[in-house]
């Protein structure tokens, strides 16, 4: 009973960790469209100090953008690792769930 405690554990954690994820892309995806307008705006106005305060703004989004992929990054393989230890812990449980998985599956599959 400890055990499928434990992966529902893991599986809320991972299922958190990606909700995490997608909530930071949707505020980098956002910060990038503001970001967009404002240098649609300095193109037009054609001032010297607001591009380079834009491109230094980019170049801090882009350094986002690269930390935020490196978590992900991060985040997923530390999510594998989990996955794999539970796996090599536990053999006979992981295969009957890929067993059970695998055939509900199928059969959802073999139904169409």
């Amino acid at each position: 009973m400890a055990s499928r405690n434990s992966k529902r554990n893991a599986v809320l954690t991972m299922d958190d960790q990606v909700d995490a994820l997608r909530a930071d892309m949707a505020d980098l995806r956002a910060d990038f469209a503001a970001l967009m307008k404002d240098v649609v705006s300095a193109s037009r106005t054609g001032a010297g100090e607001v591009r380079e305060q834009v491109f230094d703004e980019v170049q801090k989004r882009i350094e986002q953008l690269g930390e935020a992929a490196d978590s992900l990054k991060t985040r997923g393989r530390q999510g594998v690792d989990r996955m794999e230890q539970t796996i090599a812990d536990q053999p006979l449980a992981s295969v009957g769930t890929a067993f059970g998985v695998g055939m509900i599956i199928g059969f959802l599959l073999h139904r169409r």
